[in-house]
């Protein structure tokens, strides 16, 4: 399931986008992007367990990103297009979008900010669901950021998401709006203690309530805690490793099944001096099911992508990962299963000039359930053009 949790920058690192900016106006800056993906096969349009249909696919996504300097104060903003082509199967063509803007006013030792971010998508909404569906997200946040001294922050933050589906977005006979349909209303706190010019300690503490539209008995309240790192994008090791610990428990009249445990946020990057860059990623946390037998599942999973500079602009790279769906039964009418993704893949590459990139990947993915019929595999093969990504 696409998050759309923005955490804003930290204030103890000033924003110079505008200076950094491929085109610059004065106090703006702008850069535009283009890509275009997925040219190619799919070997299996539907994730269909048998007799699977093959199309030739894709998608071009042109964008740009925004920075305005007001003063103190820095406004940004991006924006997306997503066009899905299907040359067989036409029905599946589509046209995505999403939009996100925040803005920040540095005082000396305050920084209120405000954020949005808005996504309007016709897609898979995660390793569940297999149709491509309408659906739309939307997260509001209002903070503001407090020095306590020189190397330490504490930041308060309130969201609001909501999820909605269309009234004609079904999967498996289930009407999605009624069963996802969704709002979350979340007060936070951050403290950041910056160890060193690379790293911040991070500790993160939440609490939220979840509001469904349709189906009450899934409303629910959770607290969550969590510490980490982040890395400065120079470090030798970059990215974000957070580890934390979620409670989860039914709202008053609610049937949802209680959860305690261990989540996860990793993203983090190493480059060596032979040119070679290792990314790990990892998650897990709580996504909602469609199936109100079992109404939500525990999502695990791990990536891993290799990427080797080869000869000259040159560069080869392979990825693999599994994620692990671990179902929670609403007991009676359910009971507790898993479905795993195994995901493997590579490709070659070149790069043109400094934002464009072409490439050619192959991506396997294979899906297996205690389920029959939610099992499948699928080969995509195809190449890529990318400006500015």
């Amino acid at each position: 399931m696409i998050s759309l949790h923005v955490l804003p920058a930290t204030a103890q690192d000033p924003p110079d986008a505008v200076a950094t900016a491929p085109i610059r106006v004065g106090p703006l800056g702008f850069g535009p992007r283009l890509a275009f993906t997925n040219i190619g096969i799919d070997t299996n349009v539907f994730n269909e367990a048998e007799n699977p249909k093959q199309d030739f696919t894709l998608t071009a996504s042109p964008g740009v990103e925004l920075w305005l300097r007001t003063g103190k104060g820095m406004l940004s903003a991006q924006g997306r297009m997503d066009l899905a082509y299907f040359a067989k199967y036409s029905d599946q063509t589509s046209v995505s979008s999403s939009v996100s803007g925040e803005y920040e006013y540095r005082f000396n030792r305050v920084r209120p900010l405000v954020s949005f971010t808005s996504l309007n998508s016709r897609g898979r909404p995660g390793y569940e669901i297999d149709a491509r569906v309408r659906s739309h997200q939307d997260n509001i946040l209002a903070g503001v950021d407090l020095r306590l001294a020189g190397k330490s922050y504490l930041q308060f933050d309130y969201r609001l998401e909501s999820t909605l589906y269309t009234e004609d977005a079904v999967f498996d006979g289930q009407k999605l709006d009624r069963s996802l349909n969704r709002t979350v209303r979340a007060v936070e706190a951050v403290f950041r203690h910056k160890l060193t010019a690379m790293t911040t300690w991070v500790v993160q503490a939440s609490s939220e309530q979840e509001r469904f539209e349709f189906a009450t008995d899934r409303n629910s309240n959770s607290a969550r805690v969590s510490t980490g790192f982040e890395l400065g994008r120079f470090a030798l090791i970059r990215g974000r490793a957070h580890v934390g610990f979620r409670s989860l428990a039914a709202a008053e009249g609610g049937t949802l099944p209680a959860f305690r445990g261990v989540t996860a946020d990793v993203d983090v990057s190493y480059t060596a001096p032979s040119q070679t860059r290792l990314t790990l990623q990892s998650a897990r946390d709580i996504e909602y099911s469609y199936n109100p037998r079992n109404p939500y599942y525990v999502q695990t999973g791990v990536s891993l992508t290799l990427t080797q500079r080869v000869v000259g602009r040159w560069d080869v790279q392979a990825v693999g990962g599994r994620d692990r769906l671990s179902y929670r039964a609403a007991l009676p009418e359910g009971f507790n299963h898993s479905d795993e993704v195994d995901r493997v893949g590579g490709g070659i590459g070149y790069q043109i000039a400094e934002r464009v990139r072409v490439s050619v990947d192959a991506q396997s993915q294979h899906r297996t359930s205690g389920l029959h019929e939610r099992g499948y595999r699928t080969l995509r093969v195809g190449g890529s053009v990318t400006y500015g990504y």
